[in-house]
């Protein structure tokens, strides 16, 4: 019996370390092996593989295109037609994928601390390109010319910025790859809103005006030419009977 119970001993065993040294890096994902917080091994093809069990860990980063949703800001826009700035809220959405995921880990360790990085520097790519454009061309087909501008913008702070615990001669750059920047939004401040509006409400109210005003000329027009027809038709029936 005791003999048994040591078969099953090793079996448990071996099995908590086979589980502890293989590991599988799925299709989507890729992986780096640390030993003691120093990155050993970078994985970036799926498939079955080992580490040292106990020593070393493993971490998995997307190779799939991942989103993030900038904090809305406000922008200033220059409407170069009237020569006035104008101020807008604009949402905004990054589309990117993780290159190099050694370098990503060296910079940011998480996605939670890229988003912190990349928001500014997304908001920093916004103001120094939206200053250039008007409000009416984010409206129009220059949409996409501004996108395109603000991606290559991300993009080239994104890939310039410093990793920590290196010289300037070392990596640079979160290692990931901007791939789209959308706007989703783009509002006027709750001030300016409600001044618009209060101008339209005044402008509506005046054009109303004016509309009734001309209806009321217009009637009192036809009830004069109604009248003027009535006498004339009462005068030649009267003539008509004499």
């Amino acid at each position: 019996m005791n003999s048994i119970y040591k078969v099953i001993g090793v079996f448990v065993v071996a099995l908590i370390l086979l589980n502890s040294t293989l590991f599988v890096v799925p299709q989507t994902k890729q992986a780096l092996v640390l030993q003691f917080g120093e990155i050993k091994t970078t994985i970036t093809e799926p498939g079955l593989n080992a580490k040292i069990p106990f020593i070393q860990n493993v971490i998995f980063f997307d190779k799939r295109i991942l989103d993030f949703n900038a904090q809305p800001a406000e922008f200033i826009t220059r409407n170069q037609a009237r020569d006035i700035e104008e101020r807008v809220v604009i949402d905004a959405f990054v589309r990117y994928r993780i290159t190099d995921s050694r370098q990503f880990y060296q910079a940011v360790r998480t996605e939670a601390n890229l988003n912190s990085r990349l928001n500014s520097i997304v908001v920093s790519s916004m103001r120094g390109v939206l200053a250039n454009y008007s409000l009416s061309d984010l409206l129009s087909d220059k949409r996409v010319t501004i996108m395109e501008q603000i991606k290559r913008s991300v993009n080239a702070q994104a890939q310039s910025e410093p990793v920590k615990g290196t010289d300037t001669r070392g990596r640079r750059g979160f290692g990931i790859e901007v791939v789209d920047v959308r706007i989703m939004r783009a509002d006027l401040p709750s001030d300016i809103s409600q001044s618009t509006y209060e101008r339209m409400r005044k402008d509506f109210t005046k054009e109303a005006q004016r509309f009734r005003a001309e209806g009321d000329e217009a009637a009192q027009a036809i009830r004069a030419a109604a009248d003027r027809e009535k006498t004339e038709l009462l005068a030649n029936a009267r003539n008509d009977s004499g």
